[in-house]
């Protein structure tokens, strides 16, 4: 499994400047029909990307670099809900438009295979050892990590439950 990760305060800035946030943003990488390409005009020393995906009735265009099988996301915009085609971008960065582009075989992990990055708040929370164990264990075995599956499985109980925020 793959997830994503972000800078916080970068987070803050495109959410002031585009109105999205990455936690919304990660969601263009779920599109199936996902359109990767290259950042030709790139200059610094790690390739970056751009990821074009329909989120919440638009095109969405999210720029990454994939960086230790992570998904890190630097920027994210749209050109609008009422822009249904990618022909003439009008995204704008903090260095203008998205520059040359090359449109590159999708190398990133299928949709299905992706875990999205939530706000999360830390608590602390005592568990029997025999349980810490078992989590553990199931972790091993599914190459996650614990932590990820406790969480988990404490948000399916509260949505069930009817918890949804």
């Amino acid at each position: 499994m793959s997830d994503f990760e972000w800078d916080t305060a970068k987070d803050r800035l495109n959410r002031a400047k585009h109105g999205i946030g990455f936690e919304l943003a990660q969601h263009a990488f779920l599109d199936p029909l996902r359109v990767i390409a290259e950042d030709i005009d790139h200059g610094g020393g790690e390739q970056r990307y751009y990821c074009f995906g329909w989120v919440a009735g638009a095109v969405m265009t999210v720029r990454f670099t994939w960086r230790n099988e992570k998904i890190r996301i630097f920027g994210a915009a749209t050109g609008g809900k009422e822009r249904r085609s990618m022909k003439k971008p009008t995204v704008k960065y903090s260095k203008g438009e998205i520059g040359r582009v090359r449109i590159v075989e999708d190398f990133l992990p299928s949709p299905d295979r992706l875990v999205l990055r939530e706000d999360n708040v830390k608590v602390t929370l005592s568990l029997s050892q025999r349980s810490v164990a078992f989590f553990k264990r199931a972790a091993r075995q599914h190459r996650v990590p614990y932590q990820r599956m406790i969480r988990a499985l404490v948000d399916a109980y509260a949505e069930k439950q009817g918890g949804k925020g």
